[in-house]
């Protein structure tokens, strides 16, 4: 089994300077009973997850966290959700020299290349999003989670009443 530290992080593997890692942040308010803040580091190499972090954390505390996993996994080029809390976020992870995700914007037919950086989940980027996340909780790809946390989120995934999905 998978050993969580009292900080709410899983390491799945060792950093391995020879393999390729990329990042995800899902920040939540920070709120003791609220929505989890999240980490997930994967090895691009290896098709693994190679860390995750799960924690209800001010957004203050939650940046230092997270800049401290990365910087344990190479600092990996890293996608935040951009909301009201993941912009601080990553701000504070530019400002300390993390490598970001560049979005691709969705228009109607055809998408562009747009400037802006991190990754907005909006009704036209849910498929897109939910389509990964979907082949990878039922097998369909070659990563391997790991981390029974994520893959009991990822297996939660479910549709509300108005059809958007959610855990």
């Amino acid at each position: 089994p998978v050993e969580v530290d009292q900080h709410g992080i899983s390491r799945l593997e060792q950093y391995d300077p020879m393999d390729q890692y990329v990042a995800g942040i899902d920040v939540a308010a920070g709120s003791e009973r609220g929505d989890f803040s999240t980490v997930v580091i994967g090895n691009v190499t290896q098709r693994t997850v190679a860390a995750t972090m799960q924690v209800r954390l001010p957004t203050a505390l939650f940046k230092l966290a997270a800049h401290t996993l990365l910087r344990a996994y190479g600092s990996p080029t890293t996608a935040v959700e951009v909301n009201t809390y993941g912009l601080d976020v990553q701000n504070y992870l530019i400002e300390q020299g993390v490598a970001m995700y560049r979005t691709v914007e969705y228009g109607d037919m055809a998408f562009t290349f747009g400037s802006g950086m991190g990754w907005i989940t909006a009704p036209n980027t849910r498929p897109i999003l939910y389509g990964a996340i979907m082949e990878a909780a039922t097998g369909q790809t070659s990563w391997h989670v790991g981390d029974r946390r994520l893959a009991e989120e990822l297996n939660a995934l479910c549709y509300d009443k108005g059809g958007k999905p959610g855990a």
